[in-house]
């Protein structure tokens, strides 16, 4: 970064941005600085849990020695913004360059920063944030497998009542040919309805009945 109370060295033409009325273009300057003119840049410290950012709200992060005195980088980790505001953690995303494409510069964002205090209690949190969401997947894969089944068994239980409507009604009208043919009276013995079938819902299976709870796909 540019010393305190150097002056340019030398003042060059800039080339305009896209938005720069056609007009105002050459009387745009550039003042320009020698490596002698320079320092290291020394980032600032966290106070009070609150990390020290821009005007836009990050931490420009060009390399590692711009991280912030107290702060740790934390990159790679999903959600983890949502786990920190849920937490009331204060964080900064971090930008770690610029992408140039349509015409203009866009920055690039890489993880968060966070206090140093804060870091490990915020990957704990989101751990078992995670575990929740694993276990709320598999509770809902396993509705999603139990309500298959019910459909399933239901499905073969009206098959099963259906070929035995059509069962006695087609021995019903055999029996009747006969009868005028031999012109005798013969008593229906059809069977009637059986009232020993299964009802629907108790052959809807039950997650707790399956050995190990393994319930197999559909």
């Amino acid at each position: 970064m540019v010393k305190i109370g150097e002056e340019p060295y030398k003042i060059v033409k800039a080339r305009p941005k896209r938005s720069t009325p056609a007009h105002e273009r050459g009387n745009i300057l550039a003042e320009t600085f020698g490596l002698w003119q320079t320092e290291d840049y020394v980032p600032p410290t966290a106070v009070d849990g609150k990390v020290p950012r821009n005007a836009y709200g990050n931490v420009e992060l060009f390399k590692p020695s711009m991280l912030p005195f107290g702060c740790r980088h934390i990159k790679d980790v999903p959600s983890l913004p949502r786990i920190a505001r849920k937490l009331g953690i204060d964080y900064a995303e971090a930008m770690v360059g610029w992408d140039q494409h349509s015409g203009y510069p866009h920055p690039i964002f890489e993880g968060i920063i966070v206090c140093q205090e804060f870091a490990d209690t915020l990957l704990d949190a989101w751990e078992e944030d995670r575990a929740e969401e694993e276990r709320k997947a598999m509770e809902k894969r396993e509705k999603r497998i139990m309500d298959r089944w019910y459909k399933l068994t239901k499905g073969l239980l009206i098959q099963q009542r259906v070929k035995k409507m059509f069962a006695r009604a087609k021995a019903s009208t055999s029996r009747a040919e006969d009868t005028a043919e031999s012109g005798e009276d013969v008593a229906d013995d059809s069977p009637a309805d059986e009232t020993d079938e299964p009802s629907w819902s108790a052959l809807k299976p039950d997650a707790d009945s399956l050995p190990g709870h393994q319930l197999p796909s559909l």
